[in-house]
């Protein structure tokens, strides 16, 4: 299914936009210094925060709180469990676990653009543009009010969303987890629903697997309605696979059935579904879970704040880290540090983008007035281009480097040249053409 729109801009036109483009331009410019700006700064701060979380670290024993350690950054190892029944109340879900995560999909139209540009005679510019259109799964609604094409309605609201559920007390051997520790936790593992079966097929260890229920309450809504023992909608015995491959037992005081139904939706299994699962249709809706079972394995830093925990106060920041398994201090700094550079380049490499984008619109009347000579808007245009990229690439490595001076001169230094080096290569390209 696709839908065609051919547009033509004549040649006066394209110049009047490009010269109101110069001030997005310059906008766009500003804009990524100071995010480049700020992210340097940020990444600097975590950086020598966790140096001196990395530096002032020890080791505590999980299952005594040694109170020669309060205040100070601690590193701990160990099983992390509670007692608490966390509990999905529209789907009546209830899961012995740390956290439950309700991931909600709804099937929904997607458009997809794509643009072609030619030069026409005289400067004028024929842009066509095709709009595609695709069916995908998504946890946000789509607005699909603004689609060229109609005949792809989606659905503008729904009964039940994404959510999570966890648990506000976690025992951590002789401590307990903090709110932000427990935040900190998974989803780790996804759950799966099996098939019903009878109780006599069942062999589930209850002391090594989470007990996990789903009580319905379609039967009991509808009992009312429904005098026999099989009302529709119940459930007795169903089986749950993680990703691990434990088996846990769902039940409810309810007859087995072939099907449980509730507000709409199937028990399908990996989860939940509302529509057609074997051909579905715009608006159809599929429930899966993950989870982090209780007890779980992990390592923490944090400082020690009686039996508890709270975050520790770098002098350029805050230090709290998690992880699952047993993960020594020194591996989970180093996680730390590469995850910051990670979002550090990720930053530096969106900044810079967006900074080419603005010395690309500030150069644009160039190419446009150019245009109407034949040829001459796509040379004029390749020129700017290269040019726009320099300049990008220069300011953006200044900026880079400028954030650095003070801190690693042996980083900085570099990106100096490289920037001068930058801005001067067009120049020094053009030089040797007229020689």
């Amino acid at each position: 299914m696709t839908t065609t729109v051919t547009t033509t801009q004549s040649w006066g036109s394209r110049v009047g936009d490009s010269f109101k483009g110069i001030l997005v331009g310059l906008a766009l410019i500003v804009v990524s210094i100071g995010a480049l700006f700020w992210n340097e700064g940020r990444t600097i701060k975590r950086t020598k925060a966790l140096a001196e979380g990395a530096k002032n670290v020890v080791e505590a024993n999980i299952d005594s709180v040694d109170p020669t350690l309060e205040g100070k950054l601690v590193h701990l190892s160990g099983e992390a469990s509670t007692d608490e029944i966390l509990i999905d109340p529209y789907f009546n879900v209830s899961l012995n676990a740390i956290k439950l995560a309700r991931k909600v999909e709804i099937y929904q139209w997607e458009e997809n653009e794509q643009t072609h540009t030619e030069r026409g005679s005289g400067g004028q510019e024929i842009t066509t543009t095709t709009y595609t259109y695709q069916k995908i799964w998504s946890e946000n609604l789509i607005d699909s009010s603004s689609f060229k094409e109609s005949g792809h309605q989606n659905p503008t609201d729904v009964p039940v969303k994404s959510d999570s559920f966890v648990a506000k007390n976690v025992a951590f051997g002789a401590y307990n987890l903090s709110e932000t520790l427990i935040e900190m936790t998974g989803p780790d593992q996804g759950l799966s629903l099996s098939s019903m079966e009878s109780p006599e097929k069942q062999a589930v260890e209850a002391t090594t697997t989470p007990e996990l229920e789903v009580k319905s309450s379609v039967g009991a809504d509808s009992a009312d309605a429904n005098d026999d023992d099989q009302a529709p909608g119940e459930l007795d015995y169903l089986n749950a696979t993680t990703n691990e491959g434990y088996e846990q037992q769902f039940e409810s005081n309810s007859p087995l059935k072939n099907e449980y139904n509730l507000n709409g939706f199937l028990l399908r299994g990996d989860g939940f579904y509302k529509g057609t699962p074997d051909a579905p249709q715009i608006g159809d809706m599929r429930v899966s879970y993950a989870y982090v079972p209780s007890p779980t394995t992990i390592s923490v830093i944090s400082q020690q704040n009686g039996n508890s925990f709270v975050p520790y106060q770098a002098k350029t920041g805050s230090v709290e880290l998690l992880d699952f398994g047993t993960v020594s201090a020194e591996k989970m700094f180093e996680k730390a540090q590469k995850a910051n550079m990670l979002i550090a380049w990720l930053i530096r490499l969106g900044g810079f983008a967006l900074m080419y984008i603005g010395f690309g619109a500030v150069f644009k009347p160039l190419s446009v007035l150019a245009d109407i000579i034949p040829f001459a808007g796509k040379i004029v245009g390749f020129g700017a281009g290269v040019v726009a990229f320099c300049f990008a690439l220069c300011i953006s490595l200044l900026t880079i480097a400028v954030g650095w001076l003070s801190y690693r001169p042996l980083i900085a230094i570099p990106l100096i040249i490289l920037a001068i080096g930058a801005v001067a290569y067009p120049f020094i390209k053009g030089a040797k053409k007229n020689a």
